[in-house]
């Protein structure tokens, strides 16, 4: 389902076709992070052995997925969610830690193999070689909507108008697009309802919270809609979130 598709011939990059339209592979994997965060977490406090084993089982086939397309975006989200985590994590022990490793390492290395033998060479290329990567060229693009207008901002969509314009695609940075569309003004705001809604709980659920915030949010720094559901999904999610977490004796 995963590679099926190819929706740019050239690039051979997978994605998912849903209803005669096909998907982004930056967006998909947009919304596979925080899924492969969380059965990552499932797979470390599972209980029962046969439970560890069903979720490390949805863990690889989230991570094939990942792979598959081709994008550098979740690899690197994912990576520091589970760093984040594992540095604010004070239950695990050093030894856990290193048996963890040593086992992540294993899966990943035998991941790589299978990658190698089954995937494209394009598809590798795009993950291994970024040096031909465009989106600073469309992010210098897209911020002009911020320099020009800085405390106001100069209105939706500005960034991905600008980034056409100067670097011929969209701008690819919800980030950019938030900043060049509402100003300091709007950011501000932003920032403090972000925090207040999202990232409040108890101490005990601090790590979580932090890292699932990475899981969500890191992927919108490759991809558009700000003024979208690709944006405010993830801040739904993280708003319930934190609305359990922040409750007295809840743990994740």
């Amino acid at each position: 389902w995963m590679v099926g598709d190819y929706y740019i011939s050239w690039t051979l990059r997978a994605s998912y076709r849903f209803l005669g339209e096909n998907k982004d592979p930056n967006y998909v994997t947009a919304y596979i992070v925080p899924a492969a965060f969380y059965l990552f977490l499932q797979t470390l406090y599972a209980k029962k052995f046969k439970q560890r084993c069903l979720y490390l089982t949805g863990l690889l086939v989230y991570l094939v997925a990942i792979l598959c397309t081709g994008s550098r975006a979740p690899v690197l989200s994912l990576a520091s969610a589970i760093g984040v985590y594992y540095i604010m994590d004070n239950s695990v022990s050093n030894s856990k830690r290193l048996g963890i490793l040593i086992i992540g390492g294993g899966i990943v290395y035998a991941l790589y193999r299978i990658y190698m033998m089954v995937m494209p060479e394009q598809v590798f290329d795009r993950i291994a070689n970024s040096a031909e990567d465009s989106r600073l060229d469309l992010w210098k693009a897209g911020i002009r909507g911020f320099t020009e207008s800085p405390i106001l901002g100069s209105g939706l969509n500005s960034s991905n108008y600008l980034s056409n314009i100067y670097a011929g695609n969209h701008c690819h940075n919800v980030y950019i697009d938030a900043i060049a569309s509402c100003g300091l003004f709007g950011m501000i705001f932003m920032v403090y309802f972000i925090h207040q809604n999202c990232f409040k709980s108890t101490s005990a659920n601090n790590k979580f919270i932090l890292a699932s915030g990475l899981a969500f949010l890191i992927p919108l720094f490759f991809i558009n809609g700000f003024n979208s559901a690709t944006f405010l999904m993830p801040l739904m999610m993280m708003t319930m979130f934190s609305h359990y977490c922040r409750k007295a004796g809840s743990h994740y």
